[in-house]
């Protein structure tokens, strides 16, 4: 094996390697994405008060991955949500 060879030989070799971590770290990702959706549990909706004037956030027993939608815009918590928005629980 001449040197020229040899060395693109190592440069194959050293784009294969690269190209496979690249994979494995893709497709870690991808199955992070996939659990971190399999994690949400849609609860129901989000709606205004007997009042109307403020979105009603269940204050109690949400876990986190607890999914709500938005079904008229309000505001909870100085935040403006509007329909259609989806709302997830990040905390327990």
């Amino acid at each position: 094996m001449t040197r020229a060879t040899a060395e693109e030989a190592a440069i194959r070799k050293a784009f294969e390697d690269a190209d496979i971590q690249l994979k494995d770290e893709l497709l870690d990702k991808i199955s992070e994405n996939i659990a971190a959706a399999n994690s949400m549990t849609f609860k129901g909706s989000i709606g205004y008060n007997n009042l109307g004037t403020d979105l009603v956030w269940p204050l109690t027993n949400v876990q986190a991955g607890d999914t709500y939608v938005v079904y008229a815009s309000g505001m909870i918590a100085s935040h403006d949500y509007h329909a259609g928005d989806l709302i997830i629980a990040t905390h327990d």
